[in-house]
């Protein structure tokens, strides 16, 4: 099973600094209920300050689930 997606982007980003990119479930109505689906570490903090920010998703996609 392979997971894919468009890679996230936002115009005008305002941020930071922050480590991870957080992919959760946005259906439960607050936080706290959001399930985690996944994150990525940056290996360092990053900043928005205000411009564009896309994060590119690896072609091959988000994720792989292999069942032998």
């Amino acid at each position: 099973i392979v997971f894919n997606a468009t890679s996230p982007s936002w115009a005008t980003a305002t941020f930071g600094p922050c480590r991870y990119l957080v992919l959760s479930d946005r259906t439960p109505a607050t936080g706290a209920t959001q399930p985690l689906i996944g994150y990525y570490d940056f290996g360092s903090d990053k900043t928005g300050q205000g411009g564009a920010f896309t994060y590119n998703f690896n072609a091959q996609g988000i994720a792989h689930i292999f069942i032998p």
